[in-house]
């Protein structure tokens, strides 16, 4: 769900990060950031963290007039998170972050 949603706002769709943007209804996006707090308390009980949720919710919270705006937001984490795929040569490390994308969407369902 969180690739599906970023591919969504980086063609122009607003709403993502800031639900003030949203001028439509966005299920998808309610639910995704719903599910990325869930998760971020779940894992903060273990002692652990979830780089993607933290990364999502860091761009949640980006506000100013510096920022970027959304679409541009989600492009940039897109390539952040093909960059981390590039660099994931260990298989432990890749399957991690898909594991993070399938846990997202399992929540979905």
């Amino acid at each position: 769900m969180l690739l599906s949603c970023l591919q969504e706002c980086a063609e122009g769709r607003w709403g993502l990060f800031n639900p003030r943007y949203r001028y439509f209804e966005w299920p998808k996006a309610e639910e995704l950031t719903r599910n990325a707090y869930e998760i971020q308390s779940m894992k903060a009980q273990f002692g652990h963290s979830n780089q993607l949720c933290e990364r999502f919710l860091h761009y949640c919270e980006m506000r100013g007039a510096q920022v970027l705006g959304e679409p541009k937001l989600a492009r940039q984490f897109l390539e952040e998170i093909s960059t981390l795929e590039e660099r994931s040569q260990s298989p432990r490390c890749y399957n991690q972050l898909l594991l993070s994308s399938q846990f997202f969407s399992c929540l979905s369902a």
